[in-house]
């Protein structure tokens, strides 16, 4: 990728990876949204990544921004680790306009016996 385009990203690294992405191409259209999300990710890695573990990181990076973020303990199974929190600022904005609520989530599935594969989504 051209310097001049990582530039760019550093100048915007505040904005979506997909609208970066619309923007590098107007100059280098054979650059992919793939490339700029990479650059972007690891450009703004000190921003968010606290801790090599995703749960830990997670859990310091709430814990940094104190006040902006409620959480919540969560009744899980054995063996299922999740971490419940939701941005007040957002949530405000969004008080009695809520249609529907989406879920992120990582999985790691570990298969012991092929006929019983298990699927992750």
């Amino acid at each position: 990728m051209p310097e001049a385009a990582l530039g760019l990203i550093r100048d915007y690294v505040f904005s979506p990876p997909s609208l970066i992405t619309a923007e590098l191409q107007k100059y280098w259209p054979s650059i992919s949204s793939k490339q700029v999300h990479d650059a972007w990710s690891h450009l703004t890695a000190d921003l968010w990544k606290l801790d090599e573990n995703q749960i830990t990181s997670a859990r310091k990076l709430l814990e940094k921004l104190g006040d902006q973020v409620d959480t919540w303990d969560l009744d899980v199974p054995e063996g299922v680790v999740a971490i419940g929190w939701g941005m007040r600022g957002i949530a405000g904005k969004l008080k009695d306009r809520i249609v529907e609520i989406a879920l992120d989530a990582t999985c790691e599935c570990i298969v012991l016996d092929v006929s019983s594969l298990l699927t992750c989504s």
